[in-house]
């Protein structure tokens, strides 16, 4: 049920990111003229990616290492990941310990651990790794690049990884949302605001790079070679301070990859009007226990699936899964969106009546819970209360998702690479009849269910938190969940 795009590579990174119309967000936030997660202690310390061409994985878990400083997941010198885990199974990944991803391949170039470590990627394939768990894990619970190539450089030796306790073991964090950011200067501000950074693509040629004052500046489009961690801004950085002049102020502080001794302490200034800056990830990671079980169908890259463009209105798309342990806590849904400002509405039904019919089963949430996405990404939401689930209960994870987008439908689903099989995703349109989406063309949505194992402790303080949810949760400029509009409160 899934797909991690085969790309054209080119130098250290990937081949042009489409460029996209600019929406700015609205929001009351106010966006002051500098910016620096450094400051606040959110980044560890500057890694090297040495002669390997694996920037896309550093510049993601450089992400996902702020943001596990930034919400406390652990110190800034207790973190460090392995990018090699990272880069390993985006090319060689493990079907997940549920089974909801078996048949499922990679659609990405790599036959030996060599040019693995030698090829360009692009960083969304990193994300549908670290979304379905496949890490991330600390530097010291994973093998370096020469024990690789020493033991497990070609396919032959793959079985000897692969499984999952090190796929899917020791896990330094999760992560549970991957926001797409496009090339928009008050965009990226806000997510670095609230995730703590954008991973994001540039043209990298050193005849654009300024030693004196660590700036980089490409004023004509050409295709990007590199890929970083923005982490802070400011508004007043000259324009005099590069190669060539930029047509304003301001520049972008970027964590690079390439070590201490590069720039300013393995840090520079991208200049805001560089051309060949692509919009980026930012994600969310949380500690790795706060879930135990990450239901899912889907393994890899996002497309925009057939229901998209074709149905339009009120589409429920839904995911049915049965319950594999004794008892378990549903916590949270994970959901994909395609286009911006999309509302959605989330419902689960619990073992239905008709096989066929997913909202024949009874509705565990009393009301709905609704939100917008100012942003295409995918999001984890809190359910609010702790759902009970015995050993083969089925529930249909149900998001309805609306938007005003004339192309249709914003439900993300999965790329051709992949296995739908019948009863796994269905979908009606303004509360019409179910269709499967199985079949030859057939593609998952991206809707998963996160769950806890029910320990005596757990039992005994579950919770059902529906009244302190309703109208009063924390909305951040793009998570309006529980709230019928979108307020920000610091």
């Amino acid at each position: 049920a899934a797909l991690l795009s085969a790309m054209v590579m080119m130098g250290n990174f990937a081949g042009t990111v489409p460029a996209v119309e600019v929406h700015a967000a609205e929001t009351a936030l106010t966006i002051p003229k500098s910016y620096s997660s450094v400051d606040l202690g959110y980044t560890p310390a500057v890694r090297s990616q040495g002669s390997y061409s694996n920037c896309w994985a550093h510049a993601a878990l450089g992400s996902v290492e702020i943001s596990m400083i930034k919400n406390k997941v652990a110190p800034a010198a207790e973190v460090d990941l392995s990018e090699s885990h990272t880069v390993y199974y985006v090319y060689r990944p493990v079907a997940d310990p549920l089974g909801g991803t078996i048949g499922d391949y990679t659609a990405v170039s790599g036959e030996t651990v060599y040019t693995m470590f030698h090829t360009g990627n692009q960083i969304s394939d990193t994300e549908e790794a670290l979304l379905g768990w496949m890490g991330p894990v600390s530097e010291d619970d994973f093998f370096d690049y020469g024990y690789l190539v020493s033991n497990h450089n070609d396919v032959s030796s793959y079985e000897g990884l692969n499984d999952v306790e090190h796929a899917y073991g020791n896990r330094a964090a999760t992560v549970v949302d991957s926001v797409i950011v496009r090339n928009n200067q008050e965009e990226m501000k806000r997510v670095i605001m609230d995730y703590g950074s954008v991973s994001i693509s540039y043209n990298s040629n050193a005849a654009y790079f300024d030693y004196e004052h660590s700036s980089q500046y490409c004023g004509t489009l050409e295709s990007v070679t590199h890929a970083v961690t923005i982490v802070g801004w400011d508004d007043d950085f000259s324009k005099e301070n590069f190669v060539t002049t930029p047509e304003g102020d301001g520049a972008w502080l970027v964590r690079n990859s390439w070590g201490a001794g590069h720039g300013i302490n393995g840090y520079f200034w991208l200049s805001y009007y560089d051309k060949t800056i692509s919009g980026g990830h930012g994600y969310r990671a949380v500690a790795p226990d706060k879930y135990d079980h990450n239901y899912r169908y889907d393994k890899g890259g996002t497309d925009n699936g057939y229901v998209n463009g074709v149905e339009k209105g009120n589409v429920e798309a839904a995911n049915i899964f049965r319950i594999q342990n004794e008892k378990e806590i549903l916590k949270a849904v994970q959901f994909g969106v395609q286009w911006i400002n999309s509302n959605y509405s989330i419902q689960i039904y619990k073992n239905p009546t008709d096989a066929s019919q997913p909202s024949t089963g009874e509705a565990l949430l009393e009301t709905p819970i609704q939100g917008t996405k100012a942003l295409s990404g995918k999001y984890t939401v809190d359910l609010g209360k702790d759902i009970i689930l015995e050993k083969d209960d089925v529930i249909a994870v149900a998001v309805t998702y609306s938007t005003n987008n004339p192309d249709g439908c914003p439900a993300a689903q999965t790329g051709n690479v992949g296995v739908c099989n019948p009863g796994e995703s269905m979908y009606r349109v303004n509360g019409g009849e179910w269709k499967d989406c199985a079949g030859p063309a057939g593609k998952n949505f991206v809707i998963r269910a996160f769950t806890a194992d029910v320990t005596e402790e757990s039992e005994s303080h579950t919770h059902d938190w529906s009244e302190d949810w309703s109208g009063n949760a924390l909305a951040h400029w793009h998570d309006c969940e529980g709230s019928s509009e979108c307020v920000y409160e610091e």
